[in-house]
């Protein structure tokens, strides 16, 4: 399973990235997985990040089975870390 690197969330924008890849991972491409949900990748298509333009259930539900589909670890309680933030 690959590990999130780092959490960022933007609460006035409503919205939060999980890392995966490293500083040195480029972005090469982004598809967006419904309306709030979009797919960073690497020029090898490995996944860089998930962003997150919500943090309603079926937001973090979506994302989460996406993270389980592709081998990625997923923070346990993201809407947590968003209201705290």
């Amino acid at each position: 399973m690959v590990m999130f690197g780092q959490i960022t969330i933007d609460t006035e924008a409503g919205a939060g990235y999980i890392r995966y890849g490293s500083e040195a991972d480029v972005r090469t491409r982004s598809e967006r997985i419904g309306e709030d949900i979009v797919i960073d990748f690497t020029t090898n298509d490995a996944v860089l990040g998930i962003e997150l333009l919500g943090f309603d259930a079926e937001v973090l539900d979506a994302a989460r089975a996406f993270a389980a589909e592709h081998a990625l670890a997923f923070p346990r309680d993201l809407a947590a870390a968003f209201a705290a933030a």
